[in-house]
């Protein structure tokens, strides 16, 4: 007889950073057999934010030296221990671009990739905007405003290849909704090494 669901009955970490962890895990599947997994287990959910004024965004260029490419994508960034994600958004932005917003809403959640890593982004979309201070060179290269035809062009041409800004630019394109506010609290980061009973909730 078999539960239906999948059980997590053992996991262990194979190697530690500060940002993530790769965890071994024993699991049961639906027809009782058991598997061996390995899955990234991120520490702590990530933001992107969409600063708006009027049909123009801002973008950042970064060096990305894991894909070797020189990359335009919107500021993003960790959330940090005990702070909420709406202010990691708006933290980093005035650390990225060296600009603020007068108002910043959430727009979606998602995991980016959930057959391998519980990593978690919450996307946001702030307007009215004025600046700070200078960006952090270290993380940005250049900062510049993009009107909409533009950015799509950028989306089209492959300049912007990140799917953490592809995934809230193309739905604000697509003139879609904020999510509900319950689902960034619903989509959330499951701690990967914690035996499980194979329940869940829709």
């Amino acid at each position: 007889m078999t539960s239906g669901r999948w059980r997590v009955e053992h996991a262990a970490p194979v190697l530690e950073t500060g940002y993530f962890r790769v965890l071994r895990a024993d699991v049961r599947r639906p027809d009782a057999t058991l598997a061996d997994y390995h899955t990234i287990d991120f520490l702590r959910p990530s933001v992107v934010i969409a600063l708006r004024d009027g049909a123009r965004t801002l973008l950042v260029r970064q060096q990305r030296f894991i894909v070797a490419r020189d990359v335009w994508a919107l500021p993003s960034g960790g959330v940090d221990d005990g702070e909420e994600p709406i202010a990691a958004a708006a933290r980093e932005l005035a650390e990225e671009t060296g600009y603020g917003a007068r108002r910043i809403a959430h727009a979606l959640s998602y995991y980016p990739s959930y057959g391998a890593t519980n990593q978690v982004f919450h996307c946001y979309v702030a307007e009215e905007p004025y600046p700070t201070r200078a960006h952090d060179p270290n993380e940005v290269e250049a900062v510049a405003w993009f009107d909409d035809g533009a950015v799509r062009a950028m989306i089209r041409d492959g300049t912007i290849p990140d799917g953490f800004s592809l995934t809230p630019l193309l739905y604000l394109f697509a003139g879609l909704a904020p999510q509900a506010p319950t689902e960034e609290a619903r989509c959330r980061r499951v701690p990967l090494d914690t035996p499980t009973d194979g329940e869940g909730a829709a």
